[in-house]
């Protein structure tokens, strides 16, 4: 086999096998050198794939050009949405008859115009034996929102106008008031997962901060204050790296995929080229863990100036916490890179060679 450079900046593999020999089906990679006795010695090192259109090699890692090796756990990769709790205190005032409570939501970068677009999402609402949402309107809870006491009551109707108020913004936040009598008094507002489409539509992240979020004035004993309740932050359920890795290989296929990707639109589309060009589960539940390898290509004669290559190899999880195809992937690069971690870790590992 001819070890030359296809002069690719960046290779792509989506590997859901590691085999130590004969590759046995698509998606399965092996790892090939010029020295398979001493592999520790080797000075070139290049990767063999079977693809459903044929095997395909990755570019030749020079060692002696240097490079380093990223282990990325899909973990690190995460998204765990940052939301804030507002918490009635009990230690200002009970709730005051007739006084407005507003709760107010500062959401930066709104609909992804930028860091200094701005949105003010709230809501106010009269304490009082009636909140007038619309005309004639009244509080009605829900299950879950049942009225405990008065303070559970204003919460539950500010959390009931805000929400009305978001409108055509309700795919921004998750609002809930919390359903037991000693936590009856807190809002929490969390963000949600964007829509996504593969290749076209990114998955945003919606930024909410404890300083993105104020509270009204209201009269306490003559005196204005807008201390009636705690603003503070709080955390949901991490989102799996399964979209942004999706999106990597979309876009970092390269020559591979600038051949291939929605050749024949409109009668092939994403639905139809998944699983064979495009390997990527975008319903994985589990995520990808990530190993980036960055090297050189150094050409002969006059052509030496450095060319740095990435070469990109996504494998995904079995469970939420078994990594075993990038297990067996490192254990068989660990013969070559002995400094390298044989098994996935909680953090990212960096390495020099």
């Amino acid at each position: 086999m001819a070890l030359f450079s296809v002069n690719q900046n960046g290779q792509w593999f989506t590997v859901k096998g590691y085999q130590a020999s004969a590759l046995s089906n698509v998606g399965d990679i092996k790892i090939n050198s010029d020295n398979q006795t001493t592999k520790s010695a080797a000075k070139k090192i290049w990767f063999e794939y079977k693809d459903a259109a044929g095997n395909k090699r990755s570019e030749v890692i020079n060692r002696a050009n240097g490079g380093r090796i990223t282990v990325v756990p899909a973990a690190v990769m995460a998204w765990t949405p940052s939301g804030v709790t507002i918490t009635f205190d009990g230690s200002v005032s009970d709730p005051v008859n007739g006084e407005v409570y507003g709760i107010y939501v500062n959401q930066r970068n709104y609909h992804a115009l930028g860091d200094n677009e701005f949105m003010e999402l709230g809501a106010e609402v009269r304490y009082g034996s009636k909140f007038n949402f619309d005309v004639e309107s009244t509080l009605v809870t829900t299950a879950g929102e049942a009225v405990i006491n008065n303070v559970r009551l204003l919460m539950v109707a500010l959390k009931q106008a805000f929400v009305r108020n978001l409108g055509a913004d309700s795919d921004l936040y998750t609002v809930t008031v919390a359903s037991t009598a000693t936590t009856a008094g807190v809002i929490t507002i969390m963000p949600k997962e964007q829509a996504w489409i593969q290749g076209t539509m990114q998955a945003e992240r919606v930024i909410l901060d404890t300083q993105d979020v104020f509270l009204s004035n209201v009269t306490i004993n003559t005196i204005e204050r807008n201390d009636w309740a705690t603003i503070a932050a709080t955390t949901g359920t991490p989102v799996v790296n399964t979209k942004d890795i999706a999106d990597m290989e979309w876009f970092y296929l390269g020559e591979h995929g600038d051949t291939q990707r929605l050749a024949g639109y409109p009668y092939a589309n994403a639905a139809t080229i998944n699983g064979s060009i495009y390997k990527v589960d975008p319903t994985n539940a589990s995520g990808y863990d990530l190993v980036i390898i960055h090297h050189n290509y150094v050409g002969n004669g006059t052509f030496v100036q450095k060319s740095e290559q990435d070469i990109m190899i996504a494998m995904p999880l079995a469970d939420a916490t078994t990594h075993t195809v990038a297990n067996a992937f490192l254990g068989g690069l660990d013969d070559y890179f002995t400094s390298l971690s044989s098994t996935i870790g909680s953090a990212a590992e960096t390495i020099e060679f």
